[in-house]
């Protein structure tokens, strides 16, 4: 039996590349040593549309750039370059082989997924009707189920607990997080010990040695337990599992604190009651350790229902960035306090980050163009506005790239700190009173 495994959007990480439509390529292309990829065609839609808009917005970008009516540039050649030619490259791409699976019968998939969507059954939200595409998903999934023997495996990689959920009483589905779980799940009949690759895999499964591990009672007690309290349906239920959550705490890892903060955070059931005193003992620890897994709506919205005092909030925001985040901020900060000699009395420091990320992009577009370096003096003018003096010299153009990634995946309140903190450092700079006016 062939392993096979079908991977959702979230699981194939974005690719920069017009050329090649797969991201997380590297386990991707480890994978397909031993295993056929099945994507549905919703996903191959959805790759394409962000594909797309990161087009539309990257040339956006270059056409709004200030400095272009400097150069003898044409900007006809930017508005020529059209998506289409790109789409059609992408979707013959098959760098990394995969094959997909469809929906023949749309009107009966149109139907199910409305009896979903009203009942909010899996894969739809609980309390919304958001998942339709996940919906889609499940239902082509089905579909090919329906068309291979009933005693074959397949393997689906989803970060959609909804989706995982939908699928967790088929005895066809294998449900793993990540491309990287799938090794895990494997074992090769009479050696056990033996580290797994795509060779030895490929290998076993041809010769049909290849074993796939059942997961243990206890496995599978902690997988009902969360999926029991991301549904659960009243005040007294949540109170009844946060205990039992509470007790089990020890066997959960990252993804599964992750799935914990999301249940909070989607069911009213949950997140009414977060600030009851055992509710707010057992979560708000998870949120200060892992609440950067939600996205930044979720986020806001448990600080708002958890009842959490200021000072908890800012020293939480704190806790927000990773060690590597703090080092990429540190870097650039100290890079732009130290070739900043002073500044004049009526300067303004720049704190809006739609001010300042669109035009740290177009130094680093305007590098790339035309190969030149980036000075001191041009970081400086995007943070302050007025007069100011500073050291001749290049800025580290990995300093500001570095920069726009951490701000570009920061939520808006995170962007605002990052920005609130170089004013700070800045401010420190020696005082310029020359720009002063002068008096009658």
């Amino acid at each position: 039996m062939g392993i096979r495994v079908i991977v959702d959007t979230n699981c194939l990480l974005s690719d920069k590349s017009f050329e090649v439509l797969l991201g997380n390529r590297q386990v991707l292309t480890d994978i397909a040593e031993f295993a056929t990829i099945l994507l549905p065609e919703i996903v191959v839609d959805e790759l394409i549309k962000h594909k797309q808009i990161s087009f539309e917005k990257a040339k956006g970008t270059l056409l709004c750039n200030a400095l272009l009516k400097y150069l003898s540039f044409d900007t006809n050649q930017i508005m020529e370059l059209s998506f289409d030619r790109f789409e059609a490259c992408l979707r013959a791409d098959q760098s990394i082989p995969y094959r997909t699976i469809s929906i023949s019968n749309e009107s009966a998939a149109f139907e199910k997924a409305l009896n979903l969507a009203i009942g909010h059954s899996a894969p739809f939200e609980k309390e919304s009707d958001k998942g339709f595409k996940d919906t889609c998903i499940a239902i082509s999934i089905e579909e090919y189920l329906s068309t291979i023997s009933p005693e074959e495996r397949v393997f689906l990689c989803s970060n959609d607990t909804r989706l995982r959920e939908y699928f967790e009483s088929s005895e066809m589905i294998i449900t793993i997080t990540s491309l990287a779980d799938l090794k895990n799940k494997l074992s090769i009949k009479g050696q056990e010990e033996e580290e797994l690759t795509a060779k030895n895999i490929k290998d076993a499964s041809e010769s049909d040695s290849i074993g796939i591990k059942e997961p243990t009672p206890g496995e599978k007690a902690k997988s009902a337990l969360l999926t029991e309290f991301r549904n659960s349906g009243s005040f007294m239920q949540t109170h009844l599992l946060v205990e039992k959550l509470a007790y089990n705490e020890e066997a959960f890892n990252e993804k599964d604190y992750c799935d914990i903060l999301r249940s909070a955070c989607n069911n009213s059931q949950i997140y009414w009651i977060l600030d009851d005193t055992d509710i707010a003992e057992f979560l708000v620890p998870i949120f200060e350790k892992y609440g950067k897994c939600l996205d930044s709506d979720s986020y806001s919205w448990f600080i708002k229902n958890a009842g959490l005092t200021e000072s908890k909030i800012r020293l939480l925001q704190s806790y927000y960035f990773s060690e590597e985040e703090k080092l990429i901020y540190r870097g650039f900060a100290s890079e732009l306090e130290s070739c900043l000699t002073s500044i004049g009395s009526n300067a303004i420091i720049v704190i809006d980050p739609e001010y300042v990320l669109p035009r740290l992009k177009e130094l680093l577009i305007m590098h790339e163009l035309e190969e030149t370096t980036i000075n001191n003096e041009s970081v400086l003018g995007i943070f302050i506005n007025g007069k100011f003096s500073c050291s001749k010299g290049d800025f580290p153009v990995k300093a500001v790239e570095n920069l726009v990634f951490l701000m570009d995946k920061a939520i808006d309140d995170m962007q605002k700190v990052i920005l609130r903190s170089i004013e700070r450092r800045l401010s420190s700079a020696l005082i310029d009173f020359s720009d002063e006016p002068l008096l009658n």
